[in-house]
């Protein structure tokens, strides 16, 4: 998303447990998170939430209110955070003026739509063992080469990823 990323954003400061927009709020545009962490929920008819996506630094959220009128999930700060607003109205002007931009926000939503059904296909495995055995398998891609396990630098955890040639 290269060419939306060049617009100039608006920076928003947000505390530990603050809503940025919420479910049925009027669309303004998408985000970038550049310090702390954001959460996408949906809250159920009972209460019960569900977590959409957790979004950290460097990661975007909201991409698809670009075509809505109003958001359908709320964005929450889960700490304190600072998040970069691409206005709405600008990122369709540019969608409109620029073939690039508009192929990479589309290959961008079509690695995300991706990435969901692989996790679908990853929840419905009752069994941990083969749940993580399909996972390696599917991160190691079709040549069938090895995960290498790294430290994810935000959370420290654990995280496969694809090995790379020499």
């Amino acid at each position: 998303m290269g060419a939306l990323i060049e617009i100039v954003p608006v920076i928003r400061r947000l505390g530990a447990g603050e809503t940025l927009f919420a479910a049925g709020d009027e669309t303004r545009g998408f985000f970038g998170v550049r310090e702390g962490r954001v959460r996408l929920v949906r809250f159920g008819a009972d209460g019960r939430e569900t977590t959409l996506f957790m979004a950290g630094p460097g990661e975007r959220f909201a991409e698809a209110s670009l075509f809505a009128e109003r958001y359908n999930c709320d964005a929450i700060a889960v700490s304190e955070a600072v998040v970069a607003c691409f206005p709405k109205a600008t990122c369709l002007a540019r969608l409109g003026d620029d073939a690039t931009a508009r192929l990479d926000l589309t290959a961008d939503l079509a690695r995300q739509v991706m990435t969901l059904r692989a996790r679908l296909t990853l929840r419905d495995i009752r069994s941990a063992r083969d749940r993580v055995l399909a996972f390696l398998v599917a991160e190691a891609g079709y040549d069938g080469r090895m995960c290498t396990a790294v430290r994810k630098p935000s959370s420290g955890a654990p995280a496969f990823v694809p090995a790379r040639a020499a």
